[in-house]
């Protein structure tokens, strides 16, 4: 985990032009620690990760390399969460809307090139 780990908070970090000092603040970490987790010398606890992912505003799923997507918008992840609570024909009806959805705007996209 470390140093995939220690990458994305690089990575991401340097993509919303956050500074270390500023995420560390943001995670309750001195900067010199939160440094070492970017550098992959130290490997935090569990609530600690959880804790940069929030000053961050990803998942700690995306941190760990369990899933590529960053989500950056809060509000489209608690969406998904909420996803997931719907009974099953419910959440696969709404898949397919949104499939359909999908569909039509790359369809829209590849006619305009």
């Amino acid at each position: 985990m470390s140093t995939d780990f220690a990458t994305r908070l690089r990575v991401i970090r340097s993509e919303r032009k956050l500074k270390r000092a500023d995420v560390a603040r943001d995670a309750g970490l001195s900067p010199a620690v939160y440094g070492r987790y970017e550098r992959g010398e130290r490997t935090p606890t569990v609530d600690t990760a959880r804790a940069i992912a929030e000053a961050l505003g990803v998942s700690l799923d995306y941190l760990t390399g369990v899933t590529e997507l960053a989500v950056a918008d809060q509000r489209m992840l608690a969406r998904l969460q909420e996803i997931e609570q719907l009974p099953t024909d419910r959440r696969q009806t709404l898949i397919d809307v949104m499939d359909a959805f999908l569909r039509d705007f790359k369809a829209a996209r590849a006619y305009a090139t």
